[in-house]
């Protein structure tokens, strides 16, 4: 397997404290560092640009900000690995985080609230006529994958590496939208991705494109807590979550997203995680240092 990058230098070094923010009433994104600030800090794994993601997370932020009557921000980072050196570094108060990535933060101080009820099918997107060749007819080809530490690309490429596609090029993007974007004009084969991810991005271009499922099905992205803030606040925590689904921009947050709902964290969701948490961890220890194309 070749990994090349397109558009973007991929960042392999995880030093610094740098992500982005959006404050509660507006303004323009800007830097703040890990120290701790008034109210809570909600931290989402960057799986799409971060406007994006703010927009789709706000009903969330409000929800939380009026039940447990304080502040609370969100926060992202420019990437997976720059994501977890500041969840690790306890930037983030909660985060909304991948699971091969909540496997490592829970090792570190967090405790789990709860993850997305519907399980995630990693799969590849293609352009509706070229699905009639299947994942098959992907041999050899250019895929396109947003953040080589995202569990598309950790457990997408596994399954790549074990379905005897190789030779394929793997493609780092900047974004979900971009990578299919690409893949809509001609200029990717296919993109590693999840269902949910063609319901997120405009209709015109979810329109040229379909999902071809791989056979694997992984917990859906988790929600953890800093066990720092203590057993009270934890348990405020939780119930807030809880409620959300029950209330209207809760029920159409979960069907907007189709992520469904809230299940608890089980054990088998975490042994599930293990070899996509072990293949991380490689990663992490040597990190990629191609040049761009």
């Amino acid at each position: 397997m070749k990994i090349g990058m397109d558009r973007r230098s991929f960042l392999t070094c995880l030093p610094g404290m740098f992500f982005l923010s959006l404050p509660i009433r507006g303004g323009a994104a800007r830097q703040i560092t890990g120290q701790a600030a008034s109210g809570l800090r909600l931290g989402i794994v960057p799986f799409n640009s971060a406007l994006a993601l703010f927009r789709i997370h706000q009903p969330l932020r409000q929800h939380l900000e009026a039940t447990l009557r304080v502040p609370v921000t969100l926060h992202s980072s420019v990437d997976h690995a720059r994501f977890l050196h500041d969840t690790l570094a306890f930037a983030f108060d909660l985060v909304v985080i991948s699971p091969h990535l909540a496997v490592l933060a829970l090792e570190a101080g967090f405790v789990p609230l709860c993850r997305y009820q519907k399980e995630m099918r990693i799969g590849l997107i293609v352009r509706r006529e070229n699905q009639s060749s299947g994942i098959a007819g992907l041999r050899g080809r250019r895929i396109g994958v947003p953040d080589r530490l995202s569990i598309f690309a950790v457990g997408g490429g596994r399954w790549l590496d074990e379905s005897g596609l190789a030779p394929y090029v793997l493609s780092l993007w900047p974004s979900h939208g971009a990578a299919l974007a690409a893949v809509a004009t001609g200029n990717l084969d296919a993109a590693l991705s999840g269902e949910e991810i063609l319901r997120q991005i405009p209709a015109d271009l979810r329109n040229t494109l379909t999902f071809l499922p791989f056979a694997e099905r992984i917990p859906h992205l988790m929600t953890l807590c800093r066990v720092a803030l203590g057993e009270a606040q934890l348990a405020r925590i939780r119930a807030a979550l809880l409620a959300f689904p029950a209330t209207p921009a809760g029920a159409k947050f979960f069907r907007d997203t189709g992520y469904q709902g809230y299940l608890p964290v089980s054990e088998r969701d975490l042994r599930i995680m293990r070899p996509h948490v072990e293949r991380t961890r490689k990663l992490l220890a040597s990190p990629e240092s191609e040049s761009p194309e």
